[in-house]
């Protein structure tokens, strides 16, 4: 079992990336964070515990603290090694997130380091491979860098509702991004944007759907179903085996229309908080 130290998520990735493609559902967050957030301030990967079957925990310790599974298996000597080793080095992570099998080990491995977690929000990950056929015609899906309208409301808005923590000074810049990469959408009634939605990440295979959001103003008229059922042929279309996303597990709307839309379930997972900096006798200093 060997614990090695990361300066940045890219010397994670290029050690790593054979084990993770391996298991590219389980490992999907670890692939993206180490991928998708590299700069001066989260570039520092953190660390990864790694056993003789080839099981890896991983985590990123500064600005953007998860905690990440590439396999859910066998990892309770990891996490206990993991967590030893982040209570030595003053690194305990403010969040946890993962599959809520390999979240309850590593929750139970810090609470023996004296660190307290409490749950927070659920989402289930859900695929689909073919599509119902359409029980009616819908709106024309448009790519967004088409039409002339600011996303910032709407876009504000489903961050809000997914229980996401954003910075609002940065919405503009993630929405001049989105708009660059090309995969932002948006669903037209009547020459007016009423949904809007986004291809995102790619892994082998398949690709995701995610950022559906209706404004309240146009909601019970379908249009979030139209907009996922378009994303979703786009991708299926496009050569992919399955899409998928997703889905707050609080929110049954959402999760009765992907449902519809022949997305199943693959998996639960779960995000916790740090509950607070007092240890119990016989804990590591935080």
């Amino acid at each position: 079992m060997i614990t090695t130290a990361y300066r940045h998520s890219e010397d994670f990735w290029a050690e790593h990336q054979q084990l993770i493609l391996a298991h590219i559902l389980d490992a999907e967050l670890v692939y993206l964070n180490a991928r998708n957030n590299i700069g001066v301030e989260q570039g520092f990967f953190g660390a990864a515990v790694k056993d003789e079957n080839g099981t890896l925990l991983a985590i990123q310790t500064l600005s953007y603290p998860m905690i990440f599974f590439a396999d859910g298996t066998g990892l309770t000597k990891l996490a206990a090694q993991m967590a030893r080793y982040l209570t030595d080095q003053r690194k305990i992570p403010d969040h946890l997130n993962g599959d809520s099998a390999s979240t309850a080990v590593m929750t139970e491995a810090f609470a023996a380091c004296g660190a307290v977690y409490q749950a927070g929000r659920r989402l289930y990950q859900r695929k689909c491979e073919q599509l119902p056929e359409a029980p009616a015609p819908c709106p024309p899906l448009v790519n967004a860098n088409e039409v002339d309208y600011d996303f910032t409301e709407d876009y504000q808005g489903f961050l809000r509702e997914s229980h996401t923590v954003y910075d609002p000074a940065k919405l503009k810049t993630d929405i001049a991004a989105m708009l660059k990469s090309n995969d932002l959408y948006v669903l037209m009634e009547q020459n007016t944007v009423v949904t809007m939605g986004r291809l995102q990440r790619k892994i082998p295979g398949a690709r995701a759907v995610g950022v559906i959001y209706t404004p309240p103003r146009y909601r019970g008229r379908g249009y979030s179903t139209c907009c996922t059922r378009q994303l979703t042929r786009l991708i299926l279309d496009g050569g992919y085996a399955y899409a998928y996303l997703y889905a707050e597990a609080d929110n049954p709307v959402s999760n009765h229309v992907y449902e519809k839309l022949g997305y199943r379930k693959t998996n639960d997972f779960i995000e916790y908080h740090l509950a607070g900096q007092a240890l119990r006798p016989g804990g590591r200093g935080i």
